[in-house]
């Protein structure tokens, strides 16, 4: 039987409430990755991730997966490049928010969202946190990148400076499930150059004790932060098993997650 919400009946969809099923919503936005990968490179990872800890899952926990959120807010410094949809960022905390109080008012109360936009993590934070105020369901942020890091620091080849935006670890990813990309394009001449106690420069290494945007700090002239030259689908396959492994852990924990027990 499918995982996927948009593929269920209305019964079907009441039969999920009644078992109590997750719920996972796919968080992605359109814009542009440099001149080797395509513009829904974040939508692109945020439906296969989804794809593969749903199938991963199916069998032990009742789960459905929503239709990925494919529009959000991104630095007004992308419009450089064509390609780039942004949404202002409280008409998507609003959209985000009607999504899902929609599933809350259904009876769902078990929310994870799987967020491959490194700009949308405040505006779901405070989604989230209106939303228990509102109705006492406390959904979760995931975002794979932070449950990649220990199997991406051990495997990867670029220095600090080379995983942001259009980097090695979105491109490797994009490599290995098969999703369009042309490395006879990737350029490593916009690899993150500023680092500090303080900026880390980068998605998973370093240390990054302020919000300060990379779009301020640096300028790129490709429209990547990061260097996709040594990206391979090798070692995206080794990111999406680490990924799947933590998925694996929190999801279990997540679902049976009861705060009057603890």
């Amino acid at each position: 039987m499918s995982i996927y919400f948009r593929e269920k009946t209305s019964p079907e969809i009441g039969d999920l409430v009644r078992k109590n099923a997750l719920v996972i919503l796919p968080v992605g936005t359109i814009e542009e990755h440099g001149p080797h990968l395509t513009v829904d490179a974040d939508v692109a990872i945020a439906e296969d991730i989804s794809r593969e800890i749903g199938e991963m899952m199916e069998d032990e926990i009742p789960l459905t997966v929503l239709p990925a959120v494919w529009s959000g807010y991104t630095a007004s410094d992308l419009k450089e490049w064509p390609g780039t949809i942004i949404v202002k960022t409280r008409t998507f905390a609003d959209m985000i928010s009607d999504i899902c109080r929609s599933l809350i008012d259904m009876g769902f109360n078990k929310i994870m969202m799987v967020d491959c936009h490194g700009q949308h993590k405040p505006l779901l934070n405070m989604v989230c946190k209106e939303i228990a105020d509102d109705t006492g369901v406390y959904m979760s942020i995931t975002s794979p990148a932070v449950f990649s890091k220990n199997a991406y620091e051990k495997y990867r080849t670029t220095k600090q400076g080379g995983s942001c935006h259009g980097g090695e670890w979105e491109t490797s990813i994009l490599l290995h499930f098969g999703r369009k990309v042309d490395m006879s394009k990737a350029v490593g001449s916009d690899a993150l150059r500023y680092h500090s106690k303080n900026v880390a420069g980068d998605a998973t290494r370093g240390s990054q004790r302020v919000v300060w945007s990379t779009w301020g700090i640096q300028k790129s002239n490709s429209g990547v932060y990061g260097d996709p030259t040594t990206a391979t689908a090798q070692l995206g396959g080794i990111i999406v098993e680490e990924v799947k492994k933590n998925y694996r852990e929190f999801m279990l924990e997540f679902y049976s997650h009861n705060k009057d027990k603890v």
